[in-house]
């Protein structure tokens, strides 16, 4: 940038709010230089104004804070490469940790099925060196995995992490969510045959109103399902269903449906809650 003085300034930024982190004045002639972006140091062309003959100096700026080193290597994808910075300067680790977890969850996430089990035994252990059984949680919660196998495995590894005696301070409502993600996806299971997993249909079941799924079940005759979800999932269920809701939730059972079929799922069913 440029003073009214005439003066000029290299500045670098951060982005996208475009604050000012480090600025120095240079000469009006000052030229940079073009580098690759993965480049890690700025270089940039000064005259030398000091000497009678031409001369230029050619000068780069690079991080000194040990914490933006860090943080490049990380948006770089440099996770052996920060772990040992990290230890050199006497950083927290769990940064790298954490940072190549996000990544190896994103990657497991587009994986083919020919992908996923390497990728998902490299999450497993980097989560290991995770100590914040939190952030474990939610990398299980928020990630849509390609096959059961994954989900149930890396959903699994965060139970664990949380019924250990390190995580007694965890908020409760993460526990609550971890534990009855489980419970949902083991119905999935019983509904979807493990070769017809879908993500998309997973997401949709652990985020949906289960009475809804019930009453999708109901209304196309599909009384087994709709019984695993009812017994599975009785106590929340109970929260939304009166006696109201119940007569709608038998009424939306189509009439197709054999008429012992249908006393017998109220009979195991319904009556009990009655």
């Amino acid at each position: 940038t440029e003073a009214a003085s005439g003066q000029r300034s290299l500045s670098i930024v951060s982005l996208p709010g475009l604050n000012v982190i480090y600025s120095m004045s240079v000469s009006t002639a000052v030229t940079l230089c073009h580098g690759h972006v993965t480049e890690e140091s700025l270089y940039f062309i000064e005259p030398d104004d000091t000497v009678e003959t031409t001369c230029v100096h050619l000068k780069h700026l690079v991080q000194a804070l040990p914490e933006d080193r860090l943080s490049t290597l990380l948006a770089q994808g440099k996770f052996e490469e920060a772990e040992i910075f990290a230890q050199k300067f006497n950083l927290d680790p769990q940064l790298v940790f954490k940072s190549k977890a996000r990544v190896l969850s994103e990657l497991l996430c587009r994986a083919t099925s020919e992908e996923s089990p390497a990728l998902k035994d490299s999450l497993i252990e980097c989560l290991e060196q995770v100590k914040n059984d939190s952030f474990v949680a939610d990398i299980a919660l928020d990630s849509h995995y390609p096959t059961l196998e994954t989900t149930l495995a890396v959903l699994m590894f965060a139970k664990n992490g949380l019924q250990s005696t390190r995580s007694k301070d965890v908020d409760k409502a993460i526990r609550v969510k971890v534990f009855s993600a489980l419970n949902k996806l083991t119905t999935f299971q019983m509904i979807h045959r493990e070769d017809s997993f879908s993500p998309q249909a997973w997401r949709s079941f652990l985020e949906g109103s289960l009475l809804e799924e019930l009453r999708a079940y109901l209304q196309t005759g599909s009384l087994q399902q709709a019984g695993w979800i009812w017994n599975r999932h009785q106590p929340s269920l109970l929260h939304h269903v009166d006696a109201t809701n119940l007569i709608s939730l038998l009424q939306a059972i189509p009439e197709s449906v054999p008429s012992h079929q249908f006393a017998s799922w109220v009979t195991k069913n319904a009556v009990p809650f009655i």
